[in-house]
């Protein structure tokens, strides 16, 4: 504490509007530590005493603690500083949104550190992967921070992995958002939700009708096991008070036949370091997102800019992100364009084997 305090003091010198807090890893009054087979008594479930003087008692993951600590230091302010992934929306529903103050998920979007193995370039178990394409998850999260009734399906790829990290267990399924699948295959689907309900119907066909739940390790996910495969399409329909309020419906693909190309940056400036993110896409003949389509996407660039990098948004690969061209994932690519200080056109052509290419006429001012 001595520490803190002192820093507290040298940094209020220089901006007093602030409040100071230290991010603290799971602990117990007295230095009982998640090792210690006394961490889980009742009686010991008190914050630390580092908490107890700061000005914001930030405490990092074990969020259902965090009640107990304030039965005994009821004017903490608590700030949940790392909530984990894996444990979706049960850290902001399991906390009293009256006496603390918010929190921060660890690894929200997928980034380059902490990987636990190569080919892995870092942290996995996001809502986001590094070039942010949401994973399904993401719709949970939106669904339970927005009022604006919604509905989103997840279907589970695998079971993932679960592993000890820093004495916290992580780790989640892998979900995607399509109904390209094995044909004879029996998947596990998620809806999530912020409505009462959802009927879940697979090419018409109803299976049925799952209510929300207040619960909050649950709240906003529905699961629905044993969905057998049938190509067409799985169509979620959420209601409230009895009344659709929001619907989703993912289709089965046919074969990609040609490359769909977005731009971020409308306003591209030629200062030299203005970026122009191209994310590119495989589509079938309907015009629909393939996200099981492959292939090696070659980007031609001529004018007034450099191909800055390339991505596919895949975080277990062994490529590099320099070059002129990356394969596919998830049907998936995209280049950074780095303009130069000049003003004028960029040509750029995008072509995977197979595909109908894309050729882009673009400007810098």
């Amino acid at each position: 504490m001595t520490t803190y305090r002192i820093m507290s003091t040298l940094l209020k010198r220089h901006d007093p509007t602030r409040l100071t807090t230290v991010a603290m890893y799971p602990a117990r009054q007295g230095g009982i530590v998640k090792h210690d087979p006394d961490f889980r008594k009742e009686e010991n479930r008190i914050a630390p005493e580092l908490a107890t003087v700061t000005d914001v008692a930030s405490f990092n993951y074990c969020w259902d603690d965090y009640e107990a600590y304030l039965k005994h230091n009821p004017d903490m302010i608590v700030y949940q500083s790392e909530a984990v992934t894996n444990e979706l929306t049960a850290p902001y529903f399991g906390m009293d949104r009256d006496r603390m103050v918010g929190l921060a998920y660890w690894g929200a979007v997928e980034y380059w550190g902490e990987s636990n193995a190569w080919p892995k370039k870092g942290w996995m178990y996001s809502f986001f992967n590094h070039s942010l394409e949401p994973f399904p998850q993401a719709y949970l999260m939106k669904a339970t921070f927005t009022d604006t009734p919604l509905v989103s399906i997840g279907v589970v790829d695998s079971e993932g992995e679960a592993e000890l990290w820093n004495d916290i267990v992580v780790g989640q399924k892998v979900i995607s958002g399509h109904w390209n699948r094995q044909p004879g295959s029996v998947n596990t689907v998620y809806t999530y939700t912020n409505a009462d309900e959802v009927e879940l119907f697979v090419n018409g066909k109803s299976l049925g009708v799952k209510n929300n739940t207040t619960e909050g390790a649950l709240r906003n996910v529905i699961k629905w096991d044993n969905v057998a495969y049938q190509p067409g399409n799985i169509t979620a329909i959420a209601r409230k008070d009895g009344k659709e309020v929001a619907r989703e419906r993912i289709e089965t693909t046919g074969k990609p036949v040609k490359l769909v190309a977005e731009l971020e940056n409308s306003d591209w400036t030629a200062d030299g370091m203005d970026l122009q993110y191209v994310k590119v896409y495989a589509l079938d003949s309907k015009g629909r997102k393939v996200p099981t389509a492959t292939g090696n996407v070659k980007f031609e660039l001529d004018g007034e800019a450099s191909i800055y990098a390339v991505d596919n948004g895949c975080h277990t690969g062994d490529g590099l992100f320099r070059g002129d061209n990356i394969d596919l994932y998830r049907g998936f690519a995209m280049a950074i364009l780095r303009p130069t200080r000049q003003a004028g056109n960029v040509t750029l052509k995008i072509s995977t084997p197979g595909l109908k290419p894309v050729n882009l006429k673009l400007k810098t001012k």
